[in-house]
């Protein structure tokens, strides 16, 4: 391909912005081709020296533009779209003008909510009812401290709105007009209200809630396919709308807020937060976004006992003590909050493990999720409830017929801890091909081999393993037989494993 000037390229960006949408909406590819053939031949910095004050607000704003039609959740040029958005609007200090919007009117001037950081009241926007949330730290401060503020909220802004996903609650934008000197961020009405409220008021059965928390999880999938982190995941910023689905707020205002006090901590969050959040050198190589796993973890436990983590602690000092120490909330075990199965709160325990590096991914998290909530493994499927069925069958059935709950995945140069009796999904695994098989190191200095069964192979995206052939397998202990010590997943299927 033949070299283009950054000029003629950011010229076409200017053209193709205009023509994309056209009269009939229809849309064209020339802005992903254009931006495509711009990083791929330029550094960020070469292409931030070429964008001038008058034409930042455009580039930026198409950048924008394109980030909000980009859906996947894995795209590496998304990701260094939105950093190179980002370094755009600091540098230049311009902001793309789709992020302010006016015209919203508050139609009732009581106030709805009154959080750490914001009123929220009522409006109304082009015939739809909004919620307008108006920033209450602005007031008394000082200008140079308000400008801190705001160059903090105006960077948070343009990543949630860069963000389109329908288990993310969306920004409309800022309207600097309802409320001066307030700057008000205006989103969709949510009728509902948040997940907590969602549920005192409802209570809704078990298997409701558990679809919620996989919406979330789906959410903050998407989130962290970005190479963004949530911040402040609890049941208070999970929002339901209209269809009686999870959606993710308050995207980024944690960081806001924590420009306006004089500690880091958001101490309303105290309860959600990793360890390594208290404990800056405990995250030392760790994916920022493992804290919002851990925050999953915390949220699955206030939804499913309806009340905060640790709520017999009165202290946050004193929780904050408690999660250093390595404690963690209690399971679940009363009538009224439901059976939490085993498996259940194994991915809770994994995803609240005190090393941020042993914490799954999220989106191995939701998959697994998925697969529950849809009956992937056949858990109590009414399929099997048919008197045809011996008595043995269905209690296999009934036991557990889930392959254990996803872990973290290996890097090409990891290990991974496993026991003497281990059930748990080695996950990704780096392999080496052998003649005699495939090999994976192990913590423990063994190695193990992985062979695929007969009648093992899958579509789905943790699998489809007979759960009769898993679980019959799991019950196998015998010294002449080569049983396997668990099952992984790797390159679209799922292997027994079995000790060398």
């Amino acid at each position: 391909m033949d070299e283009q000037s950054i000029e003629s390229l950011l010229e076409r960006l200017q053209c193709s912005r205009y023509i994309e949408d056209g009269v009939t909406g229809k849309r064209t590819d020339g802005i992903r081709r254009t931006l495509r053939t711009l990083v791929a031949q330029y550094e960020d910095d070469q292409i931030i020296g070429a964008i001038s004050t008058g034409t930042a607000p455009g580039f930026i704003d198409a950048l924008l533009q394109h980030l909000r039609r980009e859906h996947s959740s894995k795209s590496h040029l998304s990701a260094h779209l939105t950093k190179l958005m980002l370094r755009a609007a600091h540098v230049t200090a311009c902001l793309p003008p789709s992020l302010f919007i006016s015209g919203v009117s508050i139609t009732d001037l009581n106030l709805v909510y009154g959080g750490g950081f914001a009123d929220i009241y009522q409006g109304e926007y082009e015939g739809h009812l909004v919620a307008v949330r108006c920033l209450r730290f602005f007031t008394n401060q000082s200008r140079k401290r308000r400008a801190e503020v705001e160059r903090v909220l105006y960077r948070e802004a343009l990543l949630w709105r860069s963000l389109n996903h329908p288990r993310l609650l969306e920004l409309y934008g800022i309207d600097q007009q309802v409320r001066p000197p307030l700057l008000c961020m205006i989103s969709p009405w949510m009728d509902q209200g948040n997940m907590n409220q969602y549920i005192d008021h409802y209570q809704p059965p078990r298997s409701t809630i558990f679809r919620l928390l996989c919406e979330v999880a789906e959410g903050l999938a998407y989130i962290h396919g970005r190479h963004l982190v949530h911040g402040d995941l609890r049941g208070a910023n999970i929002l339901i709308n209209d269809d009686h689905e999870a959606v993710l707020a308050d995207f980024g205002l944690a960081r806001v807020t924590d420009v306006t006090r004089s500690t880091s901590r958001n101490a309303g969050a105290v309860r959600w937060m990793a360890p390594e959040l208290h404990d800056p050198t405990l995250a030392e190589g760790a994916d920022r976004r493992s804290a919002d796993v851990y925050s999953f973890a915390m949220l699955w436990v206030e939804v499913w006992t309806e009340y905060p983590p640790f709520e017999s602690i009165s202290k946050e000092g004193q929780v904050i003590l408690t999660v250093m120490a390595g404690n963690r909330p209690d399971r679940p075990r009363h009538e009224s909050h439901g059976y939490l199965t085993d498996c259940l709160w194994e991915l809770v325990q994994a995803c609240w493990h005190q090393e941020p590096q042993w914490r799954p991914a999220i989106r191995d998290v939701w998959a697994w999720l998925h697969g529950y909530i849809n009956n992937t493994y056949l858990l109590y499927h009414p399929l099997f409830s048919s008197a045809g069925i011996s008595q043995r069958s269905q209690s296999l059935l009934k036991t557990t017929a889930l392959p254990p709950v996803p872990s973290r995945s290996l890097s090409r140069s990891g290990h991974y801890r496993v026991g003497k009796n281990s059930r748990r999904l080695l996950g990704p695994c780096y392999l080496d091909a052998r003649r005699d098989g495939l090999k994976a190191p192990v913590f423990s200095s063994q190695k193990v081999r992985l062979a695929l069964s007969r009648g093992m192979r899958h579509a789905k995206p943790i699998g489809m393993a007979s759960p009769v052939e898993l679980e019959i397998w799991k019950g196998i202990r015998h010294p002449n037989v080569a049983c396997p010590i668990g099952f992984a997943y790797w390159n679209s299927e799922v292997y027994m494993v079995r000790s060398m």
